[in-house]
């Protein structure tokens, strides 16, 4: 796992962020992040669309790892007021 992190392109000091609910492969995604040298970012799965920009615009993350029920296509941010 920390292998294919740092294959996609995640170095030491990046966040990875992850939002899904929980799992067993959360244990090996959370031994695998710093192992990969980056910091575990984590979202909450209740937040509003809103929220989750927020939170992943604050922690810039190199990766985001989603599980099946919280996977979406894209995300178009808000147009600015």
């Amino acid at each position: 796992f920390a292998a294919v992190l740092r294959g996609l392109g995640v170095a030491a000091g990046d966040r990875v962020a992850v939002m899904a609910d929980n799992a067993g492969w959360h244990i090996e995604a959370y031994f695998a992040i710093p192992w990969a040298g980056a910091a575990i970012a984590p979202v909450n799965t209740r937040w509003a669309l809103p929220e989750i920009l927020e939170s992943l615009n604050d922690c810039a993350p190199s990766a985001l790892i989603v599980d099946a029920a919280h996977r979406f296509e894209a995300i178009e941010a808000p147009a600015e007021v």
